[in-house]
């Protein structure tokens, strides 16, 4: 799976602050993926983890490009197998546990 970021673009996605928690591949994060996910372009995103994760992926989570501000209650980004982050550093930050 891949989310390219338009140029010029601001994006934001958010979840919700609880999850059923039922065991399976049920997401858990606001962006969730039970394959490898890659991130590109030069938009930006923003991504409010309300529940869990902010941006998960159960393989490989590579991040290429683009301007990315993740906040979460538990972990920013999750690669299961890899995480790659390439170019300048991504803002990152773990909001407060409720």
């Amino acid at each position: 799976m891949a989310i390219s970021l338009a140029g010029g673009s601001s994006n934001a996605v958010s979840d919700a602050s609880s999850y059923p928690g039922d065991g399976s591949d049920t997401a858990d994060a606001a962006i969730h993926s039970v394959a490898d996910l890659t991130l590109t372009g030069t938009g930006s995103l923003t991504v409010h983890g309300n529940g869990n994760d902010a941006i998960f992926s159960s393989d490989d989570l590579l991040v290429l490009s683009g301007d990315y501000t993740v906040e979460a209650v538990d972990d920013g980004l999750v690669g299961k197998d890899s995480l790659t982050v390439r170019g300048e550093p991504s803002r990152s930050r773990r909001a407060a546990t409720r």
